[in-house]
């Protein structure tokens, strides 16, 4: 008996061959197709997100600008005037004299504290001590600021009395010793801390003082 012959013809298996092919290509070519769409939709999102994050930034950025100048409007600044006002009634060589905290700034300033030191040493009893040790009679008629009604808010152009004395005709000498202490830096030195209305806070002193400043302070 003669053994079985192949009877499939040949273009059969060609043509399994060519489809197998061409599946797997297919296949390829669909995961490719799959990837490119993955990255160009991840690169999409990045620039999107990065888009997003420059945004946000400018925003921050314009809210920085815009905190700063609303603080800046809001700003006080203040300083100490001293002059001698028209002559004491009855005394025409007599002098008031009188010393204020004034606000120049373009916003309102709560006080927090004012110190007063003469020749670097802190006055315990505030201004009234300062003049008498300058050579202000005791008898001399005097106002002086103690801030016993807790911190005073002053408006852009307010003023608070620091200390006012009327001295007669025989005070010509201490007129000069006071007006020379606050002048001159080494001796009369009125130190004050003030705040904003957003918080922020300033000491001025004519000599480094470590004291705090702060809105928070008692």
């Amino acid at each position: 008996m003669s053994p079985r012959q192949n009877t499939q013809p040949p273009s059969t298996t060609v043509r399994h061959t060519t489809l197998d092919r061409v599946t797997a290509f297919a296949s390829v070519v669909a995961v490719l197709i799959a990837l490119w769409v993955a990255w160009d939709t991840s690169r999409h999102n990045a620039a999107a997100l990065a888009a997003t994050d420059r945004s946000l930034k400018l925003s921050r950025d314009a809210l920085e600008v815009q905190r700063r100048a609303n603080a800046a409007s809001l700003r006080p600044h203040l300083e100490v005037k001293t002059e001698l006002g028209n002559p004491t009634p009855g005394h025409p060589n007599g002098r008031l004299a009188r010393s204020t905290l004034q606000n120049k700034g373009l916003g309102p300033a709560q006080v927090r504290w004012v110190h007063v030191f003469l020749d670097g040493e802190k006055m315990p009893g505030g201004f009234l001590s300062a003049l008498t040790k300058i050579g202000i009679p005791d008898d001399a008629p005097k106002k002086v600021a103690a801030f016993r009604d807790g911190h005073p808010w002053l408006s852009p152009g307010e003023d608070v009395l620091l200390y006012e004395v009327a001295l007669d005709d025989t005070s010509a000498e201490a007129v000069k010793s006071l007006l020379t202490a606050q002048r001159e830096k080494d001796r009369l030195d009125i130190r004050y801390c003030y705040c904003s209305l957003t918080g922020e806070c300033w000491m001025h002193s004519k000599r480094p003082y470590n004291a705090g400043c702060r809105a928070d302070l008692d």
